[in-house]
């Protein structure tokens, strides 16, 4: 049975949800069993997530945007197969962990215009397979991060915007806002190209509010 770990560069790394969590290997210290890892393609603050209330998320992205990131590897124990890790992976990325009636069929997702993808990267140095979600960036937030008429820091702005306005006392007590989420992937170290400036524009928002 293949050695499987899955690639975590988002807000899977702060909450794999219990699935995830059941399945993976523990280190010495009973935490989950992480490896760092650069992702071998671009991310960006590119999908607005229903589930967040409209808040800027990252997703993969065409290489001229983003940048690659620091990921991180969660391990998975021995017993588990390629399936039973992609139908968990699959029902984290749609909100329905423990959902036993949603499992992963890559053909039909596939098929669909805005689906979850589970992708993969064969042979790495340490797990014979790595999956990660690979969902598709909104297409108006794309446009705005491909313009090149708008400065960087306009794009920060548009992405805090976006942030601020996911606030209610809903997705706040749930943890589930884009500032939140934003800090998140600070904490763990997750710097696209646009993180800069989407702080700073942050930042100069909390300062007025």
């Amino acid at each position: 049975m293949p050695c499987i770990g899955i690639l975590a560069y988002g807000s899977l790394i702060t909450d794999p949800g219990y699935e995830i969590a059941s399945a993976a290997n523990l280190d010495d210290s009973g935490e989950l069993q992480k490896v760092q890892f650069e992702t071998s393609f671009n991310v960006e603050y590119a999908r607005l997530s229903k589930s967040r209330n409209e808040a800027p998320t990252l997703v993969p992205v065409p290489s001229d945007i983003g940048s690659r990131v620091n990921g991180t590897i969660i391990g998975l124990r021995s017993k588990v197969t390629m399936q039973d890790a992609m139908d968990i992976l699959y029902r984290r990325e749609l909100d329905r962990v423990g959902d036993l009636s949603r499992g992963y069929d890559d053909g039909e997702q596939r098929k669909k215009d805005d689906a979850v993808v589970i992708d993969r990267i064969e042979d790495h140095t340490e797990f014979d397979v790595l999956i990660y979600a690979f969902l598709k960036p909104t297409p108006v937030l794309l446009a705005v991060l491909r313009d090149s008429n708008l400065s960087t820091a306009s794009k920060g702005q548009h992405l805090a915007q976006a942030a601020y306005s996911s606030l209610n006392n809903d997705t706040y007590f749930r943890c589930r806002d884009g500032v939140r989420y934003f800090a998140d992937a600070i904490r763990y170290g997750i710097e696209t190209f646009l993180t800069g400036s989407y702080k700073q524009a942050i930042l100069e928002m909390a300062a007025v509010h």
